[in-house]
């Protein structure tokens, strides 16, 4: 359709505000597209036969529906929220840092709730939190099964020592770290506050390695929003930044120490 209207890629990526990987993934059939894209191009390609367009929406939700995590589409009003467990599902190793909070993947139930109470600024309901909740916890089967992936972190030794939740809640979580830790493929650095010459004061971020033919993703959130890179020079730089606070934190032998300091420091 792209080509019968004359358009190029870097044309429809333009329209759409996205990379022409992003469309030329999406063409390919890599990639899902979301609904308004689809109507977006629909409009941009002049499809106008309601059959049409029809047929390709409903193609669209059932391609969508593929993921585990399009159950808990009313859990978030975040739209960009969906791309980063599509990444997470399809990612071989994923690598991230983190400066105040334990990572997602290794939270508690009660950790979690915490977390995401602190951060609701609209004092969502008891059930909405219990979704978010659901949603957050469910996304941990990628690290267990056969195909488990290989996940390395790297937190902040402020994040070990911020008892959120209350003391109970941060021991279970220090508990649960050290659990996970021990796993073949989770391993989990701490980054003492003795690393202050290192670039320890970026923001946290996100490292994604995916199969070919996809590029690697890196992703940095903030409350401007989502920001997802792709481009290979802004990736080095991630990369760069990644392999200094890896030399920069304590080995896994010495950061499970380290967890296990803190959790005999933190009140019962």
């Amino acid at each position: 359709m792209r080509e019968e209207n004359g358009h190029t890629l870097e044309y429809a990526a333009q329209y759409l505000e996205c990379s022409t990987a992003t469309v030329s993934r999406i063409e390919l059939a890599q990639y899902p597209i979301k609904s308004l894209a689809l109507k977006g191009l629909l409009d941009l390609y002049n499809v106008s036969d309601r059959k049409t367009r029809d047929f390709l929406l409903e193609l669209r939700e059932e391609a969508w529906r593929k993921g585990w995590w399009d159950g808990y589409g009313d859990a978030y009003d975040d739209p960009g929220f969906i791309d980063y467990p599509w990444l997470e599902s399809r990612a071989t190793n994923i690598r991230s840092y983190e400066t105040m909070l334990v990572p997602g993947l290794l939270q508690t139930p009660a950790y979690a709730e915490a977390v995401i109470r602190a951060f609701d600024y609209r004092g969502s309901s008891d059930a909405q939190i219990s979704r978010w909740v659901e949603l957050r916890i469910e996304r941990h089967r990628i690290l267990t099964g056969v195909d488990a992936t290989a996940l390395t972190v790297i937190v902040d030794e402020s994040a070990l020592r911020r008892p959120i939740g209350g003391d109970a809640v941060m021991r279970a979580q220090l508990h649960r770290l050290l659990e996970t830790s021990s796993s073949p493929n989770v391993t989990v650095l701490v980054l003492p506050f003795t690393a202050a010459d290192q670039p320890c004061f970026v923001g946290p971020f996100t490292i994604f390695e995916l199969p070919d033919p996809y590029p690697d993703v890196a992703h940095v959130e903030s409350l401007a929003g989502r920001a997802f890179v792709e481009k290979s020079d802004q990736i080095d730089r991630f990369e760069h930044v990644y392999a200094d606070l890896h030399q920069a934190a304590l080995s896994p032998e010495l950061s499970a120490d380290f967890i296990a300091n803190i959790l005999e420091e933190t009140p019962k």
